[in-house]
């Protein structure tokens, strides 16, 4: 019996590298994202704990001014750099989206042929058998 070949084997697995690759950019933008939310959300938070902090006089009230003008800058450098990151993460998610279709296209092709190879690896056989048969008979 000879052994299934499926003919685009090597691009199969050049296919499913490239999917890894994509997935691997997905993630890696993924995390970036999740990295600037909670470095946003930290930003609110020391807002949040310096609005509550007793402030006497007018110096302390000046420099918690200046310190919420800074977090303000921040929050809102953090905000666009998390829009880019956002918009990032989706058009990886769409190019590991379009690299998975791609591969499991290819896959499916492959156990079209191997469903098509063993058909006729049975054929073979049974016509092997039907042949020994009929040698077999007496006449």
């Amino acid at each position: 019996m000879k052994q299934f070949r499926f003919r685009l084997e090597r691009v199969l697995e050049y296919r499913s590298l490239v999917e890894k690759w994509a997935k691997d950019a997905y993630m890696a933008a993924r995390l970036a994202t999740a990295q600037a939310e909670i470095g946003l959300e930290g930003i609110a938070a020391h807002r949040h704990r310096l609005l509550f902090q007793p402030v006497e006089g007018l110096n302390e009230r000046r420099a918690l001014e200046l310190t919420l003008q800074h977090l303000d800058d921040q929050q809102q450098d953090q905000e666009i750099a998390l829009g880019v990151l956002r918009d990032e993460e989706a058009a990886t998610l769409a190019e590991w989206q379009e690299r998975r279709k791609d591969l499991h296209a290819l896959e499916h092709l492959r156990d079209e042929a191997l469903i098509e190879w063993k058909a006729e690896e049975r054929h073979e056989e049974q016509k092997a058998l039907d042949d020994w048969t009929s040698s077999r008979r007496p006449a």
